[in-house]
């Protein structure tokens, strides 16, 4: 333990401002920062003892804003892009009425339960926050095919949504 603060001391600086880097944000940055801290800590028992300390955190903080990026992409883009898209992909925009944002909500779940079903179910379990690996291990499909199911069922809703609205 002695040895791991005493590393994390020599990189402090060189971390934090990598994390800065990494996210345009001081605030985004110092979260980062926090967060590799605690990573590192976790995973101490994996760092071998004479193996450049500053790479493996750099590697940690890197792999956690990669993670992290894929996520926010992931939350942003239901459906992707298009004209009738701002809707869906904006988090900032205030509802002056509930009811129009249900109705939003429930065209969209009205096109994906019009999906076939082989492409519905992966789809939805992705929704729903499952990874690929789990989902194929729960479908009893190859990896490699829960990803295709899904993409292809991402790109009909695309199609499908353009058409109606």
């Amino acid at each position: 333990m002695k040895n791991l603060e005493r590393h994390i001391k020599k990189v402090e600086t060189g971390l934090k401002a990598f994390s800065i880097y990494l996210t345009k944000n001081l605030a985004d940055g110092e979260d980062l920062y926090q967060d590799t801290l605690l990573r590192i800590f976790l995973n101490a028992k994996h760092f071998q003892e004479g193996t450049n300390f500053h790479a493996w955190s750099t590697t940690i903080m890197q792999n956690l804003f990669i993670t992290r990026f894929r996520k926010k992409q992931r939350r942003k883009t239901l459906l992707g892009y298009g004209a009738n898209h701002y809707l869906l992909n904006s988090n900032n925009r205030m509802e002056q009425n509930e009811g129009e944002r249900l109705l939003d909500y429930e065209d969209l779940m009205q096109l994906v339960n019009g999906l076939k079903e082989e492409t519905r179910i992966p789809f939805l379990l992705v929704y729903e926050g499952y990874k690929y690996h789990e989902i194929a291990k729960r479908l009893d499909l190859p990896e490699g095919t829960v990803k295709s199911k899904v993409f292809y069922a991402r790109k009909k809703l695309k199609q499908l949504y353009q058409i109606q609205y």
